[in-house]
């Protein structure tokens, strides 16, 4: 009987220590794009959206502006296919959101396709159907747990060994303690030129099969009312490569009128940053270069506190 136990023990510990071992590599924010917004406390102050808004918007610029807030700014916003304003990503937001914060400022990034849904295959615009259905956001139980065992078991993609084999090649992201998302690629223009040109051939012909939906408004409206018994709410439109904005724009060519007109009924400021897409430079002509994020951050940051 002594022996078997020891076995299991021995066992039991060749299974577990490796993995514990493992978490050191989650903690880095090397690895995964998303553990650690899981892993932290709740917050007050945050900054809301998809990739764009992920990488583009960096708290610790917004910790530095002195913009009135007696919190620190955290990072909630994730991917167009996690993210889009609606009933799952509310109800994230608020498990994540500390229920007693007061004076608060919740930045929330807008661009068509985190309102919109793929109509073809979802002709009766049913939320079941949405693309985040089932996604972490939408099944993760806690969003303040570590480690989030069920985030690491559930929703981690790779198998565990391939943290210690190829740790080195996913070294260009850095998801940092605010849950900044920093992507670091060869800065070469020469590079660069080609994956911005692959992006925009993948975009054209994904935002054919897009359409504004009327739930995801109304979710977002849901949410600025709420938020904005929290504090302030400020409605961002983040700078993209231009021609990036030219396909935006010829298939939604009402979409900043209609975000100036929700932020106008509930009575919150919008921020079009778009007349600036010439001043930065993005990675693959959709998100900002972590340069660019930093200068564009200070502008939104200057932008808030002439508006508070």
């Amino acid at each position: 009987m002594r022996k078997i136990i020891l076995n299991s023990v021995i066992y039991s510990s060749i299974l577990i220590i490796p993995f514990f071992l493992y978490l050191d590599k989650f903690t880095s924010g090397a690895t995964d794009a998303y553990y650690l917004r899981f892993t932290t406390a709740k917050q007050n102050s945050m900054i809301l959206g998809v990739s764009r808004a992920a990488q583009g918007i960096v708290p610790s610029v917004l910790n530095n502006a002195d913009l009135d807030s007696n919190y620190d700014f955290f990072n909630f916003a994730f991917s167009g296919s996690t993210s889009p304003y609606g009933e799952i990503y509310y109800k994230a937001i608020f498990k994540k959101l500390d229920d007693n914060t007061k004076n608060g400022i919740f930045i929330l990034g807008v661009n068509p396709l985190n309102l919109s849904y793929q109509y073809e295959k979802n002709p009766k615009e049913n939320p079941d159907l949405f693309r985040e259905k089932d996604s972490f956001l939408d099944k993760l139980i806690f969003m303040n747990q570590d480690p989030n065992l069920q985030y690491l078991f559930q929703f981690y993609a790779h198998p565990y060994y391939e943290l210690y084999f190829t740790e080195s090649q996913k070294q260009n992201i850095k998801l940092h303690n605010d849950a900044w998302l920093e992507v670091s690629i060869d800065q070469d223009e020469e590079k660069l030129e080609p994956r911005r040109l692959a992006k925009l051939a993948t975009y054209k012909e994904k935002l054919k099969h897009y359409k504004i939906s009327s739930i995801r408004k109304e979710w977002l409206n849901k949410l600025i009312r709420k938020l904005k018994t929290f504090g302030d709410v400020y409605l961002v439109r983040i700078p993209v490569d231009p021609r990036m904005y030219a396909l935006e724009h010829t298939k939604f060519p009402l979409f900043e009128e209609n975000i100036a007109k929700i932020a106008n009924e509930n009575e919150v400021k919008f921020f079009n940053f778009i007349p600036l897409n010439n001043t930065f430079k993005t990675t693959d002509a959709n998100h900002l270069q972590s340069k660019s994020a930093r200068r564009f951050t200070e502008i939104l940051a200057d932008s808030i506190k002439s508006n508070r």
